[in-house]
């Protein structure tokens, strides 16, 4: 096995464009940006590619960079014998699974929020009016500008990052801050995308990410200074008016069982919670 790197880049990012997952955690960035975390090594038997690695709550895990169909049972098997888990396997995969064999489960606190492009491009109806009336506020308030994310824009994304940082008052271990740092710096060679946010004439938030599939676009980070009022509900209507057509969905990633998040999440109506199963052997 090999630890994660970014020498990996090439064969991974290839396996997972294949795979078209609807899961979040399937972006070599987001990979490579929490390899300390989760500890992430590279493993290949016979003809499958793998990384085992560990949840946020302590769950050793293996994860496919093969389609379930595909991959040979007697091999699935040898390495969840040697006490692996599957992980993370969508609801859909569950049918190359069977019950009388393997044994299901998923935590709240790992699923993906899953909104549709045109309800953050909109906001519409009586449930969502706040988020407009946030949106209004900011624009009526504050000088704003939208820009696209790129590499001359990183010293103003890293300015609103150590704002939220400095606003939030949490131990930086506890929060993505340096993970974030990561992917500014390496936007480009991971292929991030996104949007650099200005109120008054100063750096308000940015959001970075990139296409999870053919018609999803996942955000990794979204980072707003919350001084400027409305900032969030700015942010994600701004991103999801810029984006291309294509894209029917916005996967806003997990909670991580964090408190703060879920409600923030939760306001904008999710429409569909991405489980994410941890399959056992029987």
């Amino acid at each position: 096995m090999e630890t994660l790197d970014s020498k990996h880049h090439d064969e991974i990012a290839s396996l997972i464009k294949k795979m078209q997952s609807p899961i979040s955690e399937y972006s070599f960035a987001n990979l490579y940006l929490f390899r300390r975390q989760h500890d992430y090594k590279v493993l290949r038997k016979g003809d499958y590619t793998f990384l085992t690695a560990i949840t946020y709550d302590g769950t050793r895990y293996i994860m496919p960079f093969n389609k379930i169909e595909s991959i040979d049972k007697a091999i699935l098997k040898e390495l969840m014998s040697e006490g692996y888990c599957l992980f993370p396997v969508p609801e859909s995969d569950l049918v190359h699974l069977p019950e009388s064999e393997y044994r299901y489960e998923f935590n709240d606190d790992d699923s993906d929020y899953v909104y549709t492009r045109n309800k953050i491009a909109t906001y519409p109806g009586r449930n969502l009016h706040k988020k407009r009336n946030l949106i209004k506020q900011y624009r009526t308030l504050y000088q704003y500008e939208d820009k696209p994310y790129s590499c001359d824009r990183a010293s103003d994304a890293k300015v609103a990052l150590q704002r939220w940082f400095d606003l939030g008052g949490l131990p930086i271990e506890d929060t993505d801050y340096i993970a974030c740092v990561e992917a500014i710096d390496h936007c480009e060679a991971f292929g991030l995308v996104g949007q650099v946010y200005y109120a008054d004439g100063e750096p308000s938030g940015f959001l970075l990410g990139e296409e999870l599939n053919d018609n999803t676009f996942v955000i990794h980070f979204a980072k707003g200074v919350t001084t400027f009022k409305g900032i969030y509900a700015h942010m994600y209507n701004s991103l999801a008016n810029a984006l291309p057509e294509k894209y029917e969905l916005l996967n806003f990633e997990q909670d991580l069982g964090k408190e703060s998040l879920r409600q923030a999440k939760s306001t904008y109506l999710v429409d569909n919670m991405q489980r994410k199963y941890r399959v056992h052997l029987k």
